[in-house]
Parts: structure tokens; sequence; C-alpha cells
């Protein structure tokens, strides 16, 4: 039986409002919680803000705040069935099920057009109001940024600042350019610091929901460079999950890195190739933030899920030789599975 105080924090609408959102529906840590209650000044009458932390924290593990059904089966007190209404006469051949089929149909069918012309927005650059850099320059569109990151949206209104303050006008071809209804380009954020692939994956996520190393949005396939005979160097799948991990957990764009970790993990379930295997592993290692331990966990579980193959390669035995924290996890792992 569900208690009552529960109830009353889920039945506030400021609670539900804000924790509905993918961002922050997808919070654990009691702190990034309570941040949020002070930010937002969040309060349930009777209920200390300790108290109302907890709370929170129980309605976000149990995934109540992400799903109707989930509240409804944790709350059914809350969801009474509507009274059966009288259907008329002329609407009796018609079957709900039917309908409902069809209005779900239609609207993953406008899902998808939705996310094809935002796709397409960001290969036209068409009524772009900002200039992403890394390795190339995307024409892209800042209410779409940061509508996923917080930290990018903070970037913008610093760049926007410090033209304001600095008194930085637009060269007379450029206001001509605007005046003619010419792209504006208002703000530059260079983000070369980072790997471009894994910030072409981004923007693929931020523009379409998922991201394909293989299929870069900027064209190419992939394709990292080439050598002197034209042969085709592509990035190694598994160091671009890694890679895309850790650029979603330095913008906080929580989703993406959920997604690049549950692509990570489907792929080392298959044949790896030992140096890709061995530079993924490297990257995943290269920083000890608690924040990576999932990360970690799945590289420690692809070497026992193929310790046949990688144990015998001259890389692999490097890396395990060279990088304790490895070894150390490994035979953690092990001894559980004892």
């Amino acid at each position: 039986m569900v208690t009552v105080t529960v109830i009353d924090v889920y039945c506030n609408n400021k609670c539900r409002a804000l924790f509905r959102q993918p961002r922050n529906a997808a919070l654990r840590k009691a702190k990034l919680v309570r941040d949020l209650v002070q930010r937002h000044r969040l309060s349930v009458w009777l209920y200390s803000e300790n108290q109302l932390v907890a709370i929170l924290r129980s309605l976000l593990q149990d995934q109540v705040f992400e799903s109707d059904y989930t509240a409804r089966h944790t709350f059914p007190e809350l969801f009474h069935s509507p009274e059966p209404q009288p259907t008329p006469a002329a609407s009796t051949d018609v079957k709900p099920s039917a309908v409902s089929e069809s209005i779900m149909t239609l609207q993953e069918s406008i899902r998808a057009s939705v996310l094809e012309r935002r796709a397409r927005l960001l290969d036209t650059g068409d009524q772009s109001d900002i200039i992403i850099v890394a390795g190339k320059e995307y024409y892209a569109h800042q209410i779409i940024i940061c509508e996923f990151s917080d930290v990018l949206k903070s970037s913008c209104q610093f760049e926007r600042q410090r033209l304001t303050s600095t008194g930085e006008q637009p060269a007379k071809e450029e206001a001509k350019q605007l005046r003619s209804n010419a792209r504006p380009l208002t703000l530059t954020l260079d983000l070369s610091a980072h790997d471009p692939v894994a910030v072409d994956c981004m923007l693929q996520f931020f523009y379409c929901l998922d991201y394909d190393s293989r299929s870069i949005i900027a064209g190419g396939g992939g394709v990292l460079s080439e050598t002197a005979e034209g042969e085709r160097i592509t990035q190694p799948s598994l160091l671009t999950h890694v890679l895309v991990h850790k650029i979603a957990n330095y913008y906080m764009v929580d989703e993406l890195k959920k997604l690049a970790l549950l692509k990570f993990s489907a792929e080392v379930k298959k044949p790896v190739q030992p140096e890709d295997f061995v530079a993924a592993t490297r990257e995943a290692y290269c920083d000890m933030h608690e924040c990576f331990d999932a990360l970690r966990k799945e590289v420690i579980h692809a070497i026992h899920l193929h310790r046949k193959q990688l144990l015998p390669d001259t890389g692999v035995k490097d890396l395990l030789s060279s990088n304790g924290m490895i070894g150390y996890d490994s035979i953690c792992y092990f001894s559980e599975k004892i």
C-alpha cells in the first residue's frame, strides 16, 4: 500500500511537471535532486526539505514520473476509469481499438516527419543562428541544442554577453546580408577541443534523437581521413561510443549519455576488434571519475565475455599489464562470478 506521503508529493503539480522532464526524470543522487528543489523553490505542505528530497528520490528510482503506466500501477486510486458513456447509434460499427491504432500510427508518422525535417535543418543550415566549430562548421540552431544541454545554453549566453560588452558590430557585408534575409550568424562556439566524430554524433542526437557514427550527417560515411593510397580510415565503433558517452557527460546531456552506454553494451556483445577494444578501454579508463563507473563495468564484462579472443592479443596484454585499475576491476568482477 502506497503511503499518503508519497501520493501528496506526486499529486503536487509543480513537482510532477518538473520531474517529468526527461533530464530531471533521470536524476537519482540526493544532491542533484536537492539542488533542483532549491532552485525551483519546491515545497509540499507539512514536509521538510529533507523529507521532500527523500520522497522525490524514491519516486524517481521507481520511474513513476517517467511513465503514466508506472504511475497508474503505483497509484491506482488516482486513476479511476471514467464512467462508460452511451455510444451514438451511428458510431456502433467503429471499433475503439482500431481508432486508437490509427491515432498512434498517425502520431508515429508525424514524429518521424518532424525528426526528418529537423535533420534536414542541420544539413542545410536554414535559419541557423549559431556556428559550431569542430573539425568543420555546423550551422545549427540555439533553440534545439540548448533544449538538451544547459552547459551549451550557458555558453551561448556567455558568448552573447561577450559580444554585447565588447560592442562588436557586424561588418558592412554581414549587415547587408542580414538586411536581405540571409542566414543570421550571431554566435560561434568552438568545440574543437573534443573529438570531431563525438561532436558530430552529439549534434545528430540533438536533431534526430539518435546517432550513427557510420553515417555522419556532414557526409563522408564516418571517414576521418584517407591514406596516401586512398584507403579510407574510419572511427572504430566502440571508441566512438565511449567518446560520445564522455562528451554527453561533459555537456550534461543525460539522454545521450544513456544512449551511448546502451549502444556500447550492445556492441560489446558481438565479436570485437582487439585494436578497437584497446582504444575504447584506454579512453574509458583515462578518467576515473565515478560518473563513468557504468561504462567501465561494461568494459570489464566485455573482457570476461571475449576473454578467449582478447587475452591472447598483444595489445590487450600490454593494456592489462600497464593499467592496474583494469586488473583490479577484473579481479573484482571475476570474484563476484565465483
